[in-house]
């Protein structure tokens, strides 16, 4: 890993390492880093950062043998970035499998236009507006898509919304962090995807149902909303989520619920018509919270006594904050009563990791 954290390490020092290690690492793929510090925080300060032409151009020789680049919050002088990224030939990039590319300057992004012989990328990690070639899109399966909380400008390159996931023809599994609102023109159409995560957080609380708003999923099968970071301090909207779950209920098998302030009825109402659920895992907000933002209440258990809800469940995990006023065995009957098979705490983490992907 590149990183200016030791910005205090000699640049030729690093460029010495880096090449030890390059040449010790023999023809094995390399997995690349470049990651910027809390130092650097704008395009007057990146002089200073401890990377050479050098550097770059180590890296550049050994393209062939690129397997994974992350390229996260880096300032590094566009020069640089363009020599390494830009007029790679045929064969040279064929071997990369995985690309993160989040720059600290949304108009620095690099080009990839010509980035149509990565015919082995399946996975990346990218901004809304980064632009691809048809060719790198077509291959990709697993996407992990951040929405940009900057400049009003941006606007305009973004376009239209999460219509940009409609190059991605043969996406399977999408994970979404939302950030500003968008707006979409059109209900969005993705036949193969079956796998979606999206990923709240305090700066996207009230904003990410403009994500899921035109969305259509017409054969997911699992679906996880994850909560990050520091809360606002009251229950996530469920309408949102309660009209995107009736759009695919006949297909979804698989949800979680990940650390959501979400209100018990709201819980309810996003659950009431999905029949076909199999398995379903909600796991309360850790921290200190009114009562009323905790998912798990006695009277939304009440609602698994009624055969006609969930009535497909296979398997319930179902985990409380740790000063919850619901009894455990409460839990433990419901799922004695309403499931096929009882996981144990490795299948049931095994289960989490599958439905949210780690891309």
């Amino acid at each position: 890993m590149l990183s200016t954290a030791e910005s205090s390490r000699p640049a030729e020092v690093q460029q010495s390492l880096l090449s030890l290690y390059i040449e010790r690492s023999r023809d094995r793929p390399l997995f690349i880093t470049i990651r910027n510090n809390r130092f650097a925080r704008d395009l007057e300060h990146s002089v200073q950062l401890p990377f050479t032409r050098g550097i770059y151009a180590l890296l550049r020789a050994n393209v062939h043998r690129w397997h994974r680049l992350d390229i996260v919050g880096c300032h590094a002088h566009p020069q640089h970035m363009h020599h390494l990224l830009s007029s790679l030939q045929c064969n040279e990039i064929s071997s990369l499998k995985s690309l993160r590319l989040l720059p600290s300057v949304p108009y620095l992004a690099p080009n990839l236009l010509e980035w149509k012989n990565a015919t082995a990328l399946h996975t990346l990690h990218i901004y809304m507006y980064t632009v691809l070639p048809i060719q790198c899109s077509l291959l990709v399966k697993d996407l992990i898509l951040e929405g940009y909380n900057g400049s009003k400008d941006m606007t305009s390159v973004i376009g239209d919304g999460l219509s940009y996931i409609l190059q991605f023809f043969n996406l399977e599994r999408l994970m979404i962090v939302p950030h500003e609102a968008i707006k979409t023109r059109g209900t969005i159409i993705v036949a193969n995807l079956t796998s979606l995560t999206l990923c709240i957080s305090i700066r996207s609380q009230r904003s990410f149902g403009s994500y899921i708003h035109e969305l259509s999923l017409p054969r997911l099968h699992s679906f996880a909303l994850q909560y990050t970071g520091v809360y606002l301090g009251s229950a996530i909207d469920h309408k949102p989520i309660v009209l995107f779950i009736r759009r695919c209920a006949s297909s979804l098998q698989e949800l979680i619920f990940d650390k959501v302030p979400l209100r018990p009825l709201g819980l309810a109402e996003i659950l009431a018509p999905l029949r076909e659920l199999r398995h379903l895992t909600v796991l309360e907000p850790t921290i200190s919270l009114l009562r009323a933002y905790y998912p798990i209440s006695e009277a939304f258990l009440l609602n698994f006594h009624d055969a006609c809800f969930l009535p497909n469940l296979v398997t319930i995990d179902l985990q409380v904050h740790s000063k919850s006023t619901v009894e455990r065995s409460m839990i433990d009957v419901i799922v004695k009563e309403r499931t096929l098979h009882s996981f144990d705490a490795n299948e049931l983490i095994s289960l989490r990791r599958r439905v949210i992907p780690q891309f």
